[in-house]
């Protein structure tokens, strides 16, 4: 768990893949973040209140915003954290080389990958954790 820095909410994880934010003074709950298949083990909110980090048993981190519960990325540590990736819910992402390689995409609808340069230049945004971080989401 861990408490706001104004000390007004606390942020629990659970075993069944959320992490759930609280009033610290009522006990209300405020927010659920859904999403992880395994257990939340670890959580950390921004100073400012505005972010939560999550950490799960099945192997990804997730960056939250923590005032609307949208997911804004999952962070992915690849070949013994020597490659890495970030994706964004809406197929954004940003990793190392190495990273790319698990990066694939399919035509909607069907089970038809699509294996070209163009379609990950489309969705490839280099500095993708800071864009998330400053605000609106990448446009395409």
């Amino acid at each position: 768990m861990a408490l706001s820095a104004d000390g007004t909410k606390v942020v629990t994880g659970s075993h069944d893949g959320t992490a759930i934010l609280w009033e610290a003074l009522t006990g209300k709950q405020r927010l659920i973040f859904p999403g992880h298949a395994g257990p939340v083990m670890s959580v950390a909110l921004a100073a400012d209140g505005r972010f939560l980090w999550t950490a799960s048993t099945d192997g990804t981190k997730r960056l939250w915003d923590a005032l609307t519960g949208r997911e804004l990325c999952s962070l992915f540590s690849l070949n013994g954290g020597t490659d890495w990736l970030v994706v964004s819910p809406d197929g954004f992402f940003d990793g190392s080389g190495g990273g790319w390689r698990y990066v694939s995409y399919r035509r909607a609808g069907t089970l038809e990958l699509l294996d070209d340069d163009a379609t990950l230049q489309r969705f490839y945004r280099p500095g993708l954790m800071g864009l998330l971080l400053k605000g609106p989401k990448p446009s395409q």
